[in-house]
Formats: C-alpha cells, structure tokens, sequence
C-alpha cells in the first residue's frame, strides 16, 4: 500500500476475484484514493468490466468498441458451433507446486470452452485447493474419461518437461494424444489477465475443439 501511495494514483484498479476481500484494507490503508473492483469469472464479465472502466477513465467510446467486439465474437463464436456435437475435452492447469488442476465450468476458461463447442469432462467434479473454479486432480484420473482434446496451462518458467509433452509420452493410447489434439495455451490470455485479447483467444479454442468450424477473419 505504501508503494501506491507513492505514485500518487487517481485511481486504482483492483481484481475482484483475487482481491476482494482486501477491500476494507484498500479503503483504509489508500486515504481516499478511488477504488474500483474489476473481474471476470466468465466470458460475458469482461465486455462488463471494460465498459465500467470506459465509463470511469473518460474512455467511453473506446471502451464501447472494445467490449461491442468481445460480445460480437462470442455471438460468432456460437452461432458457428450450433449443432455441433460437443468435443469432450479436459483443461489442465499445472501449479507451481506441480500439483494438477482440472478446471469446472465455473472457471474463466471452463466458460471460454463451453462457448467454443466443447464438453467438458470435469464439470462434475467437486470444487478443491485454493482458487475458485478448479479441482485437484492426479493424471491417471484424468484420463478415465479419455477426453478427445486437452488443453494445459502452465505458469511461467516452470522447470523441467511440460505436462503436454509428458502426457503425450505417458499416455499414447489417449484419443487426444493420438489425434495430436494435446495444447499448451497462454496463462495470460486464460487465466492470468481476462480483457479484450480473449476474443482472439476464444477462436483460437474454437480451433482446438471443433476445427472444421471456419470463423470469419477480424
């Protein structure tokens, strides 16, 4: 708090999932500075957040055309995959720790998958550890299923092989490794930072899991 104060901010910009519930830390410990709590848990919030901070910052136009693309995309997005039968598919996040998560439908990118045509075999799992949305999850249990596509997040300088190559090498039998349907997509763009990038993201999944669809460029 120090460090902001420093600054001297008009405004400060908090995430509303990770950080909620410093709110009344925020509002003592910054001396009056604006605070205002923005996030996204599924697709549609981040159109939301983008206007409300268009509204804030005086960027109301640019804010509009933004959040108008995120929700044109979506639109396209589904349009395109109605009808088509959902590609059971499984998303990975691998900890720091090495420890395995599956996420839910309730996640950000369990959100993003559904949108783009997808089944996802975790959705029953119970909700573990500590961020909302996800479950702990050994491999072996993840492959029960046999999902044809898995998607795997990774953070940041994580030493040793990645959990998609490793997957690919443990499990040959796997639908997903042998039709090469094993992906390693952004930490930033699906679990790190949701904004405006996650419209490219969201036809990129829409290639991963139903690539006959053809999407319009732009």
């Amino acid at each position: 708090f120090e460090a902001i104060l420093k600054l001297q901010p008009d405004l400060v910009v908090a995430d509303a999932s990770a950080q909620a519930q410093l709110a009344s830390q925020f509002e003592q410990q910054l001396k009056g500075v604006p605070i205002v709590f923005v996030g996204a848990v599924k697709y549609a919030d981040i159109s939301t957040s983008i206007r409300m901070l268009g509204s804030i910052t005086g960027t109301a136009e640019k804010a509009k055309a933004s959040a108008d693309n995120l929700d044109a995309v979506a639109k396209q997005v589904g349009d395109a995959v109605k009808g088509k039968t959902p590609t059971e598919t499984l998303i990975l996040v691998a900890g720091r720790d090495g420890q395995l998560s599956a996420a839910l439908n309730e996640s950000f990118i369990g959100d993003m998958v559904k949108i783009a045509g997808a089944q996802n075999i975790a959705a029953d799992l119970k909700q573990s550890g500590q961020v909302p949305g996800y479950a702990t999850i050994s491999l072996e249990t993840a492959f029960k299923e046999n999902p044809d596509v898995i998607l795997v997040i990774v953070p940041g300088n994580t030493p040793g092989p990645s959990i998609g190559s490793t997957v690919s090498r443990s499990f040959p039998t796997l639908n997903a490794v042998k039709n090469k349907r094993v992906h390693e997509i952004s930490l930033d763009v699906f679990l790190q930072s949701p904004g405006p990038r996650a419209a490219a993201g969201l036809k990129e999944l829409v290639g991963f899991i139903q690539p006959d669809v053809k999407l319009a460029a732009g």
